[in-house]
């Protein structure tokens, strides 16, 4: 059962890519931050903007954990809740990370990205760590100072997790003021 789910989910997505109109798009990078168990690690997600009916999808390139799954899907409903956009789809795609990814904390990087995109920011000097709650609160993650170590840059986090050279936030619209303020509209 679980391989047609994937065999049908790897079908949608080339459908989906084949159907971007060549050059219509418009594209972000976010930088997530994870952990693997040993040390932080850096996982950009490509976020694309095109023509549609509001909807979202992610590549099927990776194995995505059920904490991954919800994170992604908490990002997208808060953002949902906040703008509605339904002549924008939103496709995203993770590059140069591990074949298997879960944890929550993607769920910060997952809003920055669709907020970036629909709005025609660029917020590719900042990396992202954290969770959030269903009406928009940002919370805390674990591993963040090993997570901060894979940047070269300025790291966004829950207020929960504030220390010294980090950017602290406690809700989306801290992290859409920052974006808007430092993220260069493209």
């Amino acid at each position: 059962m679980r391989l047609w789910w994937y065999v049908l989910l790897g079908a949608s997505f080339l459908v989906l890519l084949a159907s971007f109109p060549s050059g219509q798009e418009d594209c972000v990078t976010v930088n997530a931050l994870g952990y693997d168990g040993v040390s932080g690690v850096l996982v950009p997600l490509r976020f694309c903007a095109v023509p549609g009916d509001g909807s979202v999808y992610i590549d099927a390139g990776h194995v995505y954990g059920d904490s991954f799954q919800r994170a992604v899907q908490t990002a997208i409903s808060v953002f949902k809740q906040r703008y509605r956009s339904p002549d924008v789809s939103v496709l995203i795609r993770v590059h140069g990370a591990p074949e298997y990814l879960d944890g929550r904390s993607v769920a910060l990087a997952t809003y920055a990205g669709m907020f970036s995109v629909v709005f025609g920011y660029d917020p590719s000097m900042y990396a992202f760590t954290g969770d959030l709650s269903p009406d928009g609160s940002i919370l805390p993650v674990s591993y963040v100072r090993e997570k901060a170590s894979a940047f070269e840059g300025p790291v966004v986090v829950p207020q929960g997790n504030c220390g010294d050279g980090l950017i602290c936030v406690s809700d989306v619209s801290d992290v859409e003021e920052l974006i808007a303020q430092k993220g260069f509209k493209g």
